[in-house]
């Protein structure tokens, strides 16, 4: 699991997320079926929100660790 620094590198510091992710936001469930993960992964998104049963965001995906899990 990649780790985030705690030091924001100078470069970043005036950044804010609406500045560098994308506009339409692909997410996906916590428990979701084979469609809707071939969609997302038919996108150039590199990462997933993952939604809980509410709606409410609990967690991100890399789109590697959604090909790693399926290959395997």
């Amino acid at each position: 699991m990649p780790i985030i620094s705690d030091k924001i590198p100078a470069p970043c510091k005036g950044l804010k997320a609406g500045d560098i992710m994308g506009r339409n936001v692909i997410c996906l469930n916590a428990v979701d079926d084979m469609t809707q993960i071939k969609d997302a992964l038919l996108t150039s998104h590199h990462a997933f929100p993952i939604l809980n049963a509410n709606g409410k965001m609990i967690g991100i995906i890399p789109r590697n660790f959604i090909i790693v899990i399926l290959k395997n």
